[in-house]
């Protein structure tokens, strides 16, 4: 069986972006980089990715370039996990 990320990528048929630490592009931390999007996250997650100051951020496009799954995590496994799930409850 292939991994979940290659899972992912065989579902959606448009974009696929996976990133790590993007606040650090601009000595931002984590609070600052996810100032529009903290509400949305869970407090307990939120507060382990600022412990451990880790940002994983996946977001995919299963079928066209508009409608997008997005997922917040300091876990990229668990991240990753969560888009696919979203992705296949949705076929």
């Amino acid at each position: 069986m292939s991994s979940p990320l290659n899972q992912l990528a065989d579902l959606c048929s448009c974009e696929v972006s996976v990133s790590i630490n993007p606040h650090t592009a601009n000595y931002e931390t984590i609070e600052g980089y996810l100032e529009f999007q903290a509400e949305e996250i869970e407090p307990e997650i939120l507060a382990k990715m600022i412990k451990r100051n880790r940002l994983v951020w996946v977001q995919a496009y299963p079928t066209t370039p508009i409608g997008f799954y997005v997922v917040y995590h300091y876990d990229i496994d668990e991240a990753i996990q969560q888009v696919l799930e979203a992705v296949r409850s949705k076929q």
